[in-house]
């Protein structure tokens, strides 16, 4: 006995459950792609942070002083300069002291540092903010900030002429983002760290010592 073909009905169910399933795969799989490539894209943030930050922190090592020391405080003060989106300070290598900038292009969102007329872009077109702070611990345990701390709600201690520099250190407010595929909010990493420059502050301990 032959059995009867399926029906209407049946056939009419199983493409609904076969559309069902079919719609929830692909929606999978698109959740999965999106996720991935958030992981990757904060992933490449995060890499040209390291970048930056390593760059910095060399540098800053060869970080010194120069110029009169008839001044203490303004001869520690003078060592790094942070405006109109320019870092400059001057570094000591083997052979003689030289000047280093780091230029932030806001529109562009890019850093580039120039050192002896080498410039090298960092930061991939993702910087959205690069802000510098230039901080003095003095003798009279007041912490100076050039230019001045936005994360300080208290005032700027006065600079009074017998000041001396303790040790110097530089804040830097860093922000990375990237604007994600699809739906998914866009991608913000922020790196607030400080940085000891090493030959600065033997400077400033040498002189004390005297």
């Amino acid at each position: 006995m032959n059995r009867p073909g399926m029906t209407l009905i049946e056939v009419s169910i199983m493409t609904l459950v076969a559309t069902i399933l079919f719609h929830a795969a692909l929606s999978l799989m698109f959740l999965a792609s999106e996720r991935f490539g958030k992981q990757e894209e904060s992933i490449i943030c995060a890499n040209n942070a390291s970048k930056i930050i390593s760059r910095l922190r060399s540098d800053f090592d060869n970080c010194i002083a120069s110029g009169s020391k008839q001044d203490m405080f303004d001869f520690a003060r003078s060592t790094v300069k942070f405006k109109d989106q320019v870092l400059e300070f001057k570094v000591l290598d083997s052979k003689s002291s030289h000047a280093i900038q780091y230029v932030f292009d806001e529109k562009n969102r890019m850093l580039t540092r120039n050192d002896k007329g080498v410039s090298v872009n960092l930061g991939d077109h993702r910087i959205s903010k690069f802000f510098v702070v230039y901080q003095l611990l003095c003798d009279d345990g007041a912490i100076r900030s050039f230019p001045f701390d936005p994360e300080i709600t208290s005032p700027e201690p006065q600079v009074f002429p017998a000041t001396k520099a303790v040790r110097g250190w530089v804040k830097i407010l860093l922000t990375l983002e990237e604007k994600s595929k699809g739906k998914q909010p866009t991608i913000k990493q922020d790196y607030n760290f400080k940085l000891f420059p090493y030959r600065l502050n033997r400077q400033l301990q040498s002189i004390w010592a005297q």
